[in-house]
């Protein structure tokens, strides 16, 4: 799109405040921004993690996340997502809890799949790392995955136009309360 999505107020909210809340608001407390500025953290709440693939995508960014989680599951949301909340997070929770042997529960809209956001285990890891390419796609054959259908809350949104039809972009407000 051509900015940055993250500060990027859709509905008076920066889109990356939206994530941060819906995980606070799940009673998630080590929340991190991969790849995130200093700014961006401050107008999100959340500390920057180093993304160690650059240049890798959002496939990139999981891996750097999953480095960072050891042997926690990490749950992951793109900060695109203007309808998340804490109940979908929730909703990814309660399905790893009973697919245990998942490597990641994705979300998914409609019956499409929406990575990175989803709750990912360490097992993750090395398979998403040996994967030719640099999107989900080409990994997923090698990953034992459980769809949950969240959408709305798993649409991102790409485009000005899409941005347009959610209502007026404004200028940041800061953090989480």
């Amino acid at each position: 799109m051509g900015t940055d999505k993250a500060t990027l107020a859709v509905l008076g909210t920066p889109l990356g405040v939206v994530a941060v809340r819906a995980l606070h608001q799940a009673g998630l407390t080590d929340v991190v921004l991969v790849g995130g500025s200093s700014r961006q953290a401050a107008i999100c709440g959340a500390p920057a993690l180093a993304d160690l693939q650059p240049g890798s995508g959002p496939r990139g960014g999981v891996i750097s996340a999953l480095e960072w989680a050891g042997s926690r599951i990490l749950v992951v949301l793109a900060c695109d997502l203007p309808h998340m909340t804490a109940q979908d997070v929730v909703a990814l929770l309660d399905a790893a809890d009973r697919h245990p042997s998942a490597d990641v529960i994705v979300a998914t809209s409609s019956g499409r799949r929406c990575p990175p956001t989803g709750v990912w285990r360490a097992s993750a890891a090395d398979r998403l790392r040996d994967a030719p390419g640099r999107s989900f796609v080409e990994a997923w054959s090698s990953l034992a995955v459980v769809d949950v259908e969240l959408g709305a809350a798993a649409m991102d949104v790409d485009t000005p136009a899409q941005v347009a039809e959610l209502g007026r972009v404004a200028e940041p407000e800061g953090p989480p309360r």
